[in-house]
């Protein structure tokens, strides 16, 4: 799947023309920035969710420092959820400092944000295991994965007619984490693809994903010496909201 960048931009409104060149320098390097100026809503209960619903969506935050935004009550109210939220991928911008008499973005700057992207494709990468008899049920769970800036693969990618062991080899080796699904049993496959990602030294997280009976499974898991000594994530299908930010924070702090 395709890693889109999404990055929000925490800034005052009075700096826009500085922010609008850190916007611009961004989407050069190929990222998704975000700029808020809200003018359609007004209760600042519903705005402030509505910050803390996007800042939350994206794993990385810009936090674009100005004598106005030290005052402005939004950046600040937008920092302080960045530092509770539970990504480390937090970057500030002097706007003072990081411009030229020219009013040029300073290279210094510019290798900062160069560096936070390369640690997006460096870091946010994930191979993907699940069996693939309940794809309806844990496709849809990588996809939500994806769309919050990680890199995600699996063996669906390979293309049609290369050797699949060798090419589900390369896609383990060529990601940071391996993650694998364990819903109502544990698949020949999967456990194929555990010790494949082992004996590359990847890290492995396993996700027990709950359904109505899921005692039979979890009794599996103990057995398997792969997994008895991994702490396990859980995954309720019936809380995907919940489950779904536990897993987020948990890749955050992965990363």
């Amino acid at each position: 799947m395709e890693n889109k960048v999404y990055i929000f931009i925490s800034h005052s409104h009075q700096d826009i023309a500085k922010v609008r060149i850190i916007r611009n320098y961004l989407e050069s390097l190929a990222a998704e920035p975000i700029l808020f100026f809200l003018l359609s809503k007004t209760d600042e209960d519903e705005i402030t969710q509505l910050i803390k619903d996007e800042i939350g969506a994206r794993i990385w935050f810009i936090y674009c420092k100005s004598e106005n935004s030290e005052k402005s009550k939004w950046c600040q109210t937008e920092l302080q959820y960045a530092k509770e939220f539970p990504k480390s991928n937090l970057l500030t911008i002097d706007l003072d400092t990081s411009f030229d008499e020219e009013g040029n973005l300073k290279e210094e700057s510019k290798n900062q944000m160069k560096d936070m992207i390369n640690r997006i494709s460096r870091v946010n990468t994930c191979f993907f295991s699940f069996p693939y008899n309940e794809i309806d049920i844990l496709y849809p769970i990588m996809k939500s994965i994806a769309n919050y800036g990680f890199d995600v693969s699996c063996t669906l990618d390979l293309k049609s007619g290369c050797n699949f062991l060798e090419g589900t080899k390369s896609m383990i080796d060529k990601a940071n984490y391996f993650i694998v699904f364990i819903y109502k049993e544990l698949a020949r496959s999967t456990l194929s693809e555990m010790k494949l990602a082992l004996d590359l030294g990847k890290r492995v997280l396993p996700i027990l994903v709950y359904y109505k009976d899921s005692s039979e499974i979890f009794d599996q898991v103990k057995n398997v010496p792969y997994l008895r000594d991994m702490v396990c994530l859980e995954y309720d299908l019936s809380d995907i909201e919940k489950s779904n930010d536990h897993l987020f924070k948990n890749l955050y702090h992965l990363c």
